[in-house]
């Protein structure tokens, strides 16, 4: 590999790459039509609000926190707190897909549940009021409730690999754990005005499609679970809300909608940062109303 090969981008020549990020969306040959293919690629950053006849996308005013929805610890929260959520209810036993997970937080569930926990949430920072005081330096956090009035913070990190877990415990405070509603409505324009900047010509057909293979999701209300879809059981109806989340990552890298998105302007802007708000209200409404 030449030094400054990892500086090139996705269609220089002779590389082969997968397009629009998403595996099995389809593999593109770079080497052939290269002048075609990278005009394209500027007509899409130059103009990319002309599908939607006009594309109006509505500024929300939603909060700034952050783009990596579906990174981790926030699956890891979305999971330990379904799982916790089923377990006291006894609809099933306490279960984790991940062995390191389980060998960890199953001691810690056990323990917990002894001392009188009666209810867990997953709570990103910008649904509290006093945020810093709550969360401290983290963007999202489990909370836990007990039947003595004590609340705790419960975060997750890797330390060498390691998985492990610290727990803040309030002393005399009251937290209300907030509401977490369904945005189905507003996930779903959100889909559309994504779709919508993308387009349906490359380089944006996939991710159009993509979006759109999201909005028909939201829209399948006997969606069941599937282990190859998901990997962690989360009941009806609230497991499309999940898969939808989880298929429209939007990566970080070259070639992917970060890329794509960097020079296009306000609309695409954002209509990204609206649909990231979107995906993390549906997980939150998802994993802490199952």
């Amino acid at each position: 590999m030449e030094e400054n090969d990892v500086l090139k981008p996705w269609y220089e020549k002779w590389k082969t790459v997968e397009y629009c990020h998403q595996g099995g969306v389809r593999h593109l040959d770079v080497e052939d039509d290269l002048e075609k293919l990278e005009q394209q690629r500027r007509a899409f950053i130059a103009k990319p609000v002309l599908k939607k006849h006009p594309l109006e996308v509505k500024d929300r005013k939603v909060p700034d926190f952050g783009w990596a929805v579906t990174s981790f610890p926030n699956w890891a929260y979305a999971e330990l707190t379904v799982a916790v959520r089923r377990a006291l209810r006894g609809d099933a036993p306490f279960l984790l897909s991940n062995a390191d997970g389980m060998a960890l937080l199953q001691p810690w569930y056990e323990e917990r549940k002894s001392r009188g926990l009666k209810d867990i949430a997953m709570i990103f920072g910008y649904k509290l009021h006093d945020a810093e005081v709550w969360m401290g330096n983290n963007t999202c956090a489990v909370f836990c409730w007990y039947e003595q009035g004590e609340v705790s913070r419960l975060t997750l990190r890797r330390d060498n690999d390691d998985l492990k877990y610290d727990e803040h415990f309030f002393a005399n405070v009251h937290l209300q754990k907030p509401l977490f509603e369904d945005n189905i409505s507003l996930f779903r324009e959100a889909l559309c005005d994504m779709a919508s900047v993308a387009g349906t010509e490359p380089p944006g057909k996939g991710w159009h499609d993509l979006f759109m293979d999201a909005f028909g999701v939201l829209n399948d209300y006997q969606r069941q679970y599937h282990s190859q879809e998901f990997p962690y059981f989360v009941p009806a109806p609230y497991y499309r809300y999940m898969v939808a989340v989880r298929k429209t990552w939007l990566g970080g890298g070259m070639g992917s909608w970060q890329e794509l998105q960097m020079d296009a302007g306000e609309v695409c802007r954002l209509a990204t940062h609206q649909l990231e708000y979107e995906k993390c209200q549906a997980v939150l409404y998802a994993v802490n109303n199952c």
